[in-house]
């Protein structure tokens, strides 16, 4: 039995993810409050409705370093219009769906001391 619990502890993983919603005009709410500050274990995917269509993600922030995210080209994780992007070390995926959802999709975390904790700036796109 105790096998079985270290393994349980050896394969989850803690992920405090803070979905950030930034616009000029704050009258638009773009992410529901109930997904505004979470937290996951384990690996899968999540899907978070976005309450406008015209959103992007601006920038993804690797929380314990400060530092922003980037994909396996060096680029910051940004995501204008639908598609996917993907971190460089691969634990972490976003994709815009075409029904308007944020998909996240989360790699195991065999190292159960290290967190992962990040923030998806989520912002409006102007219309000019």
């Amino acid at each position: 039995m105790k096998v079985i619990h270290n393994w349980i502890g050896v394969l989850s993983v803690v992920c405090i993810l803070g979905v950030v919603s930034c616009n000029k005009n704050d009258n638009i709410e773009l992410i529901s409050p109930l997904y505004k500050d979470l937290n996951l274990s384990g690996r899968g995917n999540l899907e978070i409705p976005v309450l406008t269509d015209n959103w992007h993600i601006e920038s993804v922030l690797y929380v314990p370093s400060n530092e922003v995210m980037l994909d396996k080209e060096g680029n910051p994780l940004i995501l204008e219009g639908d598609g996917a992007i993907e971190a460089a070390n691969g634990w972490l995926a976003l994709k815009r769906s075409e029904d308007n959802k944020l998909i996240i999709a989360l790699k195991e975390n065999f190292d159960i001391s290290n967190e992962r904790k990040f923030a998806i700036y989520i912002n409006s796109r102007s219309l000019k």
